[in-house]
């Protein structure tokens, strides 16, 4: 999900100890306010213009590209999570640390729909292109300055998701998101990956739905 500034502030200065329920709140609140923000200043802007245009034939390979990336990702991480002695970044939700089942559906809504398209605008549309400007008139080589904005913009989509094993998952994903994106032109291909990375977690929210 996207965490705005005040929110890895207020995580930061807790020592990540806070109340049952406050970090969702959190989250939705960072969410639908960075969201905002992010409608408002790119609010002219066409569909072309944020980079969703339609991948064309060629969107159909993310069939098989989506679940050989994930599982790469996963595969690395593991590795160098090993090594650097991090733990899991999995966790397992719990009613009490949701929140009720109306806060948790909203929670859940934020994560599957609104996180991904705000991140991958932000991140992967705004600040890989600007990155690789920046890096193409500091070094001149288009190859450099390519892999570079992956970099660049993939330690950024780490950054805000703040927690340890969290952020190593994410980088990981984020140059996958980044990847996908470049090869297919269409800000679809990273979105795909990341919904489906979403997907797949959203799902340990179900049962404090259900319940």
């Amino acid at each position: 999900m996207l965490l705005p500034v005040f929110v890895i502030v207020t995580v930061g200065l807790s020592g990540g100890h806070l109340a049952d329920g406050v970090m969702p709140c959190l989250i939705l609140v960072g969410s639908a306010g960075g969201a905002a923000a992010l409608w408002w200043v790119l609010r002219d802007w066409t569909i072309t213009d944020l980079g969703l245009q339609s991948p064309g034939r060629r969107g159909l390979r993310l069939l098989w590209e989506v679940p050989l990336t994930l599982a790469t990702a996963l595969t690395v991480t593991a590795i160098v999570g090993q090594i650097l002695g991090l733990g899991s970044a999995a966790t397992t939700a719990s009613r009490e640390s949701v929140g009720p089942p109306a806060a948790a559906l909203m929670l859940l809504t934020c994560y599957l729909v609104l996180g991904p398209v705000v991140e991958e605008i932000l991140v992967r549309r705004m600040t890989m292109p600007w990155a690789e400007a920046v890096l193409l008139r500091m070094f001149h080589s288009r190859r450099g300055a390519a892999v570079g904005a992956v970099l660049l913009s993939s330690l950024v989509f780490a950054a805000l998701h703040v927690v340890a094993p969290v952020m190593l998952w994410t980088f990981f994903l984020g140059i996958g998101c980044a990847v996908l994106t470049r090869v297919h032109r269409s800000l679809w291909g990273g979105l795909a990956l990341h919904v489906t990375v979403n997907v797949i977690a959203g799902a340990a929210l179900l049962p404090t739905l259900a319940g």
